[in-house]
């Protein structure tokens, strides 16, 4: 569950406010206009300094306990360091469902001081290509750095797994490629780690298959199909027929009813023209020219009459995600930070 967001401009910020302290100076305007409660019970100090309002004012949650520290001012103390409440964890309330606004869309401003980028409204910049700024290389302080929770940071890879995943790989893969592409490792690009994890790749894919996980299905949370409540539509996302993607007993997962589940008409799944998922060079990742990054030509990725899995326009992935009793990717003891970006419409 998230926060409800409404018709608010989240921040107005000016050009010196980062130089006065005042992170993020507020206007006359609800930051995020909750109810009842300091969202952020800031001892000692204005978490942004918001003038005649609460900064997230939260019905019954204090959702970021920070101590001693401005929010975005962090010098000695981690950003968001909660002690017992998960930082995304909010169960009645849906934190980035946020309807006409854009969560972190600031116009005439860089949010966190990145020169001529905004943070997540990147015109014609590659979203993790930013020209004069690595996105998560703000200042001297990587924005990942700033999430950090607990004592490793959220996306930074140095003596840990990806997502601090213990003894676990980060999808407990087995003995195969990552969907057995061709001359292709799905993520692994180049000579460039894509979120510049160490010496590790992305999803830490050496000689295993990330959708081959022995006794575990990958996605089944519980009793519940994630694809089930990825339901785009009246389309479940990657039903292939009638047989569930990751449902299949005594089928190969990728050899569903006489159809490679990668090689949809006459292209394959992950080979977009001739530019590789993620090794977009001179394209934007996000924006590839005039072909959508997983919509293979005249083909609908996995079969989806007539919706695009990656470019719902009019549907929040977020809202088909929003599981109450379940945490959607809480298997075991992992746990994935979600993280949105709405278009305004």
């Amino acid at each position: 569950m998230y926060l409800i967001v409404r018709k608010n401009n989240i921040s107005h910020i000016k050009k010196n406010d980062l130089e006065k302290k005042h992170i993020l100076h507020v206007r006359k305007k609800d930051l995020l206009d909750v109810r009842k409660t300091d969202l952020l019970n800031v001892v000692k100090t204005d978490l942004l300094n918001v003038e005649k309002t609460d900064l997230l004012n939260v019905r019954k949650i204090n959702l970021l306990n920070v101590v001693k520290t401005d929010l975005l001012n962090v010098k000695k103390t981690n950003l968001l360091k909660v002690r017992k409440i998960d930082i995304l964890n909010v169960r009645k309330t849906d934190l980035l469902n946020v309807r006409k606004t854009d969560l972190l869309k600031v116009r005439k401003t860089d949010l966190l001081n990145i020169r001529k980028t905004n943070l997540l409204n990147v015109g014609k910049t590659d979203i993790l290509n930013v020209r004069k700024t690595n996105l998560l290389n703000v200042g001297k302080t990587d924005l990942l750095s700033l999430l950090n929770v607990g004592k490793t940071d959220l996306l930074k890879v140095r003596k840990t797994d990806l997502l601090n995943v213990e003894k676990i790989d980060l999808l407990n893969v087995g003995k195969t490629d990552l969907m057995n592409v061709v001359k292709t490792d799905l993520l692994n690009v180049e000579k460039t780690d894509i979120l510049n994890v160490g010496k590790t790749d992305l999803l830490n894919v050496e000689k295993t298959d990330l959708m081959n996980v022995v006794k575990t299905d990958i996605l089944n949370v519980g009793k519940t199909d994630l694809l089930y409540l990825l339901n785009v539509g009246k389309t479940d996302l990657l039903k292939v027929r009638k047989t569930d993607l990751l449902n299949v007993r005594k089928t190969d997962l990728l050899n569903v009813v006489k159809t490679d589940l990668l090689n949809v008409g006459k292209t394959d799944l992950l080979n977009v023209g001739k530019t590789d998922l993620l090794n977009v060079r001179k394209t934007d990742l996000m924006n590839v020219v005039k072909t959508d990054l997983l919509n293979v030509e005249k083909t609908d990725l996995l079969n989806i009459v007539k919706t695009n899995i990656l470019n719902v326009e009019k549907i929040n992935l977020l809202f088909f995600l929003n599981v109450e009793k379940t945490d959607l990717l809480n298997v075991g003891k992992i746990e994935h930070i979600l993280v949105y970006y709405e278009h305004e419409t």
